[in-house]
This record gives C-alpha cells, sequence and structure tokens, in this order.
C-alpha cells in the first residue's frame, strides 16, 4: 500500500489560504508551474473570500503535478513556493474497522513543511 501511496503524481486541485490582506491587494494571483528550473505553465487564480477574520483562499482548479513546484506571485509580496508535494499511507477507521488508504498529505511553503491529516489548506500571511 505504502509504494502504492508514493506513485500517486497528481492532484486534482489544490488550496492555499491568504490573511491580512485586502482583497484589491490579492484579486488576481499570478502562479507559475515549474519543472526543475523551467517554466511550464502560468496562469491566475482569484481570491475568494472565507468569511473569517479578513481569510481568502485560493483555488487551483486543475490537475496539479506533485512533481512540480508552484511559485505564487503576489504583487508586492516576496515569492512564496509550494514543493515536495506527495500522497502518504494514513489509517482510515470506520464502523466496519480499521484499514489503510492514501491520503494527500505533505507540500512544503517556502520550504517549510506542513503535514496535517485531511488538509489542503497552507496559510500565506501578508508581510
Amino acid at each position: 500500500m505504502k509504494n502504492k501511496c508514493e506513485s500517486i503524481d497528481t492532484l486534482d486541485q489544490l488550496s492555499f489560504e491568504l490573511s491580512g490582506f485586502n482583497l484589491s491587494e490579492i484579486d488576481t494571483i499570478l502562479i507559475r508551474e515549474k519543472s526543475g528550473k523551467n517554466i511550464i505553465d502560468s496562469f491566475y487564480v482569484s481570491a475568494k473570500y472565507e468569511g473569517n477574520g479578513g481569510r481568502y483562499f485560493c483555488l487551483i482548479d486543475r490537475t496539479i503535478n506533485l512533481k512540480n513546484s508552484f511559485e505564487i506571485l503576489i504583487p508586492n509580496q516576496r515569492l512564496h513556493v509550494l514543493s515536495g508535494m506527495k500522497w502518504e499511507m494514513a489509517a482510515h477507521y470506520t464502523n466496519d474497522g480499521e484499514g489503510y488508504g492514501c491520503e494527500f498529505g505533505k507540500v512544503y511553503l517556502d520550504s517549510v513543511p506542513y503535514s496535517e491529516e485531511n488538509n489542503d489548506k497552507w496559510t500565506i500571511r501578508k508581510e
């Protein structure tokens, strides 16, 4: 099972959270997908208000190749990078018993590892 999880190299979509911004500062965010040092795609995402104390979220609504990195360019902010993403084996508990399955469980934001069970949100805070 562990090898099966590690062999999954895509994700259907990915979201991240923004905090401390005004909507006008983050209405259009450039995302650059990179394979190694080469930019292979670039596209824009929009922030949506989450309704919780000035928090917004952005959805990358496309297939994510986990072997690539994603540069997040917010105007007047330093560059942020999502990388090192992978699926991991995790215990699943149900009324019928215990088992194991694959969950998207690891990502690095600016070289800092995040690995929260069943969570695909990471926060970028205004500097």
